[in-house]
């Protein structure tokens, strides 16, 4: 995910990273456990398009190894392309 790319040093901490490479971080930190339940919030925010590509495609290679992600996003073209449904608004009292 381009996270090795980086001319930021190994020791740096991640509060230097531009924020693109802070989404980048969180969301790959999130697939370390290998959970069945993932709850991402705008994983694709801050992201150039290439690696916004590379987040949709990681989330739908979840799906397909029968993983559920519950996606937050502002983006419904994004949850249109990433979800099987899709909810908006609160929740009826």
């Amino acid at each position: 995910m381009g996270l090795s790319t980086t001319t930021i040093g190994a020791g740096a901490r991640a509060a230097r990273f531009s924020k693109g490479m802070q989404m980048r971080l969180v969301f790959v930190r999130s697939l370390l456990n290998r959970h069945d339940l993932l709850f991402p919030d705008e994983p694709t925010s801050g992201l150039d398009p290439r690696n916004a590509r590379i987040v949709k495609d990681l989330v739908l290679d979840l799906k397909s190894q029968g993983r559920t992600v519950f996606l937050t996003t502002h983006d419904t073209a994004t949850a249109e392309e990433l979800c099987d449904r899709v909810a908006f608004g609160p929740l009826p009292s």
